[in-house]
């Protein structure tokens, strides 16, 4: 084994580990992360406000990812929970807030929305490059690619870290006051330009859509005893 085969293990060993204490240490602090997980695996588990909101997150992210999420979900939300958690948190603290930190909170929740999903999307196509690998090394005439693993764990370790950082400035009240934040929101807001983009019937887009509640059968009217 070279070298550079030597360094690129240590790098993919070392970033998986973050990755994994990372997503530990989010599980275990963050109890509505762990009670809508929780919920998720065991439907019957009790929810409480800020958790439902993290529950409903947790569908839209599991809908809207590839086909190949239904295998591997609850990783995709344990990597994700940070942002889970952040928007969830906006979408908790948008009901009771004034029109227009209302409306920044749900072009900002949207706009992270968008982010997760990506997010998740990316880190199926890493992990299953990882697989990918491993199972082509098998093979007499292919070699493992060791550079392959070192790029894609430190693209996991990468996007993990980006989310913890977009939580951490989320709950000290930092996240869109800096230059680059700052533009992002705008680029976004430029993008969706479309009256409608942010606006539901009757008010403000939700971060997270109300359920669809079918509507009620007409009851049938009686008249004398007999049905109309």
């Amino acid at each position: 084994m070279t070298i550079t085969e030597k360094i690129a293990i240590i790098v993919s060993g070392l970033s998986l580990i973050l990755v994994v204490l990372s997503m530990l240490k989010n599980y275990f602090k963050n109890e509505d992360f762990r009670s809508a997980f929780k919920n998720y695996v065991d439907p019957s588990t009790k929810l409480t406000v800020r958790a439902k909101a993290c529950s409903k997150i947790i569908e839209i992210v599991l809908v809207d990812t590839m086909p190949l999420g239904k295998y591997n979900r609850k990783a995709i939300l344990l990597m994700n929970s940070a942002l889970i958690t952040s928007v969830s948190t906006l979408y908790s603290k948008s009901d009771a807030s004034s029109a227009e930190k209302k409306r920044s909170n749900t072009i900002v929740g949207v706009m992270l929305l968008e982010r997760l999903k990506k997010s998740a999307k990316l880190q199926l196509v890493l992990s299953l490059c990882l697989v990918i690998n491993l199972l082509v090394s098998f093979l007499p005439t292919i070699d493992f690619s060791y550079f392959l693993l070192a790029i894609a764990s430190l693209l996991l370790l990468c996007t993990h870290a980006d989310q913890q950082l977009i939580e951490y400035r989320m709950k000290k009240g930092w996240y869109g006051k800096n230059e680059y934040e700052t533009k992002e929101i705008i680029n976004f807001i430029i993008s969706h330009s479309n009256k409608d983009d942010f606006n539901d019937s009757g008010g403000l887009k939700r971060v997270i859509p109300l359920p669809e509640i079918e509507p009620e059968s007409e009851k049938a009217s009686g008249f004398g005893g007999a049905t109309v």
